[in-house]
């Protein structure tokens, strides 16, 4: 069965249950970080869908709070922080360019951030990292109109236009007497207009170069996480135009004069990841999440009937099931009461820039680890050498990716009346990625608690890197480890 029809029959059992009810007023929520505002009465529908719900129950960093302990906050905060963020630039352009904002699209806007993110899968980026390798997705990604778009975005995208969602939102229309374009929703959360470059200017207000999306999680990973940052939406907002240029509206641009605000939201962002997203303790439980899978994958193992190779399953859980239902299966019990005991993975070997002797054979070794299966086969090596004290299941050999700073050659910058040049032509934050690769990125063998295993673990990875792929390391990959005794 295609992704597509696996979607829209879960669409349809998800929305079989599902009765909106008659809401008489708008209602007032609360968030804490971007304040109060009023939603419609159609918007209360949506949020009472079974999909946007599960949301309260994905949380926004994944396992973070292991190591951020307030760090609990949930994707649909989240969502909801994403409405009112593009809420308000929506309706501060609108004086600027009030024909290109109709209440109409000003409501489209807003659902398609509300309804954004309903394809993620537990614990959010951490099931990503899983579900980017399965084949359905795989597929999936091979087509043109989701060149730009992420795993979860694509499952958000054929949720929305799957045919029971559909005529879910043609009631929802009839019923409030609306007329929103379901097609152009689900084409805004995906960077996508069908080829209609007057609809640009929308699509990037939700997944565009300094999109409401990142306007909202920069400031509020960082408010839950406990970390001092702030993102001047208000000057962002003030600044914001659109580019006019071949004489119709195309992207969304920023005037020069607020430049150093959106210069401030990519630090944040860099910041984040050295911060919160790489952090090792935080990488580690990631790692342990992941042998889950690779246990269910191993072991033939079904929870409810899943089994987890096809991208759909992956919706019909949340990190509730993860850390209790999935406790009964004996294999994977111990690795769920650790997460619950917090007693993760520690480091047995540090993989830098400044820990590998040959500055080529790192750059070598990050586009080896973009391949699972090699990375896999390294795992079992390093077991191997150790003589089994430990399952390959406790090995982690783990480098993640740097941070993407694609937004500076996709942001234009209003110089002058006439001229817009991009924003890596002012401020060239090539020169901040290359900076993190080489002093902040850090890789990890990740190996049990234990000190002793952890020393053998040491050894047997250097052991196995250079036999196998002659690469060196230097006392400082065994030293920042903090292995007591080495």
């Amino acid at each position: 069965m295609s992704l597509a029809s696996s979607i829209e029959r879960f669409v349809d059992e998800q929305l079989s249950e599902y009765e909106p009810y008659n809401v008489r007023d708008r209602k007032l929520i609360r968030d804490g970080v971007v304040g109060s505002y009023l939603f419609h009465e159609h918007e209360i529908n949506i949020i009472d869908l079974p999909f946007v719900q599960r949301l309260r129950r994905i949380h926004q960093t994944g396992l973070a709070f292991l190591t951020y302990p307030s760090a609990h906050h949930n994707r649909f905060e989240h969502s909801i922080g994403v409405l009112i963020i593009v809420d308000k630039i929506a309706n501060a352009l609108k004086k600027k360019f009030k024909a290109m904002f109709d209440t109409n699209t000003i409501e489209e806007l807003r659902l398609a951030a509300l309804l954004h993110d309903i394809g993620h899968g537990p614990f959010s980026h951490p099931s990503e990292e899983i579900l980017i390798q399965l084949k359905d997705m795989q597929k999936a990604l091979k087509d043109p109109k989701f060149s730009k778009a992420k795993p979860h975005e694509i499952l958000s995208y054929m949720i929305i236009t799957s045919k029971p969602f559909k005529d879910f939102f043609d009631d929802l229309m009839s019923k409030y007497h609306r007329n929103w374009d379901i097609q152009k929703i689900a084409n805004m959360i995906i960077g996508n207009t069908d080829g209609y470059d007057r609809e640009f200017y929308k699509a990037d207000l939700i997944n565009g170069a300094f999109d409401c999306d990142k306007l909202d999680y920069i400031p509020r990973d960082a408010h839950f996480s406990g970390l001092k940052m702030e993102v001047d939406l208000d000057r962002i907002m003030h600044t914001t135009l659109i580019d006019f240029r071949r004489g119709y509206p195309r992207r969304v641009c920023i005037d020069i004069s607020g430049v150093h605000n959106v210069e401030q939201v990519l630090f944040n962002k860099v910041l984040l990841y050295s911060s919160i997203y790489h952090h090792h303790k935080i990488r580690a439980a990631t790692c342990m999440l992941k042998s889950i899978f690779e246990i269910i994958y191993d072991y033939n193992i079904e929870f409810d009937g899943l089994n987890f190779r096809n991208s759909v399953d992956f919706l019909k859980i949340d990190d509730y099931d993860i850390l209790s239902n999935f406790a009964k299966i004996s294999e994977i019990r111990p690795i769920i009461n650790n997460l619950k005991r917090r007693l993760l993975l520690k480091r047995a070997l540090i993989i830098s820039r400044r820990c590998i002797k040959n500055v080529l054979d790192y750059q070598r070794l990050i586009r080896f680890a973009e391949d699972p299966i090699s990375i896999r086969e390294l795992r079992e090596l390093i077991v191997d050498e150790v003589d089994g004290i430990c399952s390959v299941y406790e090995i982690w050999v783990d480098i993640p990716q740097p941070p993407s700073l694609r937004e500076p050659s996709q942001c234009l910058v209003k110089v002058s009346k006439n001229k817009f040049v991009t924003l890596n032509k002012i401020f060239p934050a090539d020169w901040w990625l290359t900076a993190y690769g080489e002093t902040k990125l850090k890789g990890h063998v990740f190996a049990p608690p234990d000190n002793n295993i952890r020393k053998k673990v040491n050894e047997a990875a250097k052991r196995v890197f250079e036999e196998f792929h002659n690469i060196k390391f230097k006392k400082c990959a065994t030293t920042e480890a903090k292995i007591f005794g080495s």
